[in-house]
């Protein structure tokens, strides 16, 4: 820690502290990132809880969260990545789901009104073009 010990004891100079943002009582202040919305923050999931969870039509379970896609130029969700069918990761396909099609039901459980057909209908993803385009951005 820098030593900012003032040299000649005053009422000016006992304000100076190492950390800016503790005051003289010792108390933290604590200054908000612009553009943090805390009431929107309450209202939303967390992906590390998404990431395995299923998603149900109706009683079905007809895929499971393999990923969630995140689009940080435009600070939005692009899309949430299913895996359907398949079996410890064998003969599954993943799907891109727009995240508008995924709701948050009841008992903690996620629906879509999407139906098999459609999933199984759906092209398949794939993560290479993500990460190609990520790499790209990151060089």
């Amino acid at each position: 820690m820098t030593d900012i010990t003032p040299h000649a004891k005053s009422q000016e100079t006992e304000t100076l502290y190492a950390d800016p943002r503790e005051t003289a009582s010792g108390v933290e202040v604590q200054t908000p990132i612009e553009g943090i919305d805390h009431a929107a923050l309450a209202g939303s999931a967390r992906v590390s809880k998404l990431i395995g969870s299923y998603v149900y039509k109706g009683d079905t379970s007809i895929g499971q969260i393999e990923d969630v896609l995140v689009d940080f130029d435009h600070s939005a969700t692009t899309a949430v990545i299913l895996s359907l069918g398949g079996f410890l990761g064998i003969g599954e396909k993943l799907v891109a789901v727009p995240i508008n099609q995924i709701k948050s039901g009841s008992e903690a459980r996620f629906i879509t009104d999407l139906t098999e057909k459609q999933l199984s209908g759906a092209p398949a993803f794939d993560f290479g073009i993500v990460d190609q385009h990520f790499q790209k951005g990151t060089s």
